[in-house]
């Protein structure tokens, strides 16, 4: 009998975070919906869309830059190896 005692305290914990769950995607998706109606009800937003565009432009191009300084890393190391 403890046995189910055990496993309906664990059905309720279980049933609790669950409900804890459901609770926190609520307040998120309130949250993330507020933010979307704040941003396409904002005065700023076309300036904002500008902000986002030049910051993913330079995080290309940095990102390229990298991108391209590890294939020259690369083809080094691959031409000094096979040269022993």
């Amino acid at each position: 009998n403890d046995g189910a005692v055990k496993r309906t305290n664990a059905t309720r914990f279980d049933s609790m975070k669950e409900n804890e769950k459901i609770i926190a995607a609520f307040i998120a998706g309130a949250v993330i919906g507020g933010a979307i109606a704040w941003f396409l009800t904002s005065d700023k937003k076309e300036e904002m869309i500008s902000d986002l565009k030049s910051t993913a432009d330079r995080v290309k191009k940095e990102f390229g830059e990298v991108i391209d300084k590890g294939r020259k890393v690369m083809e080094d190391f691959a031409v000094n190896n096979n040269e022993k």
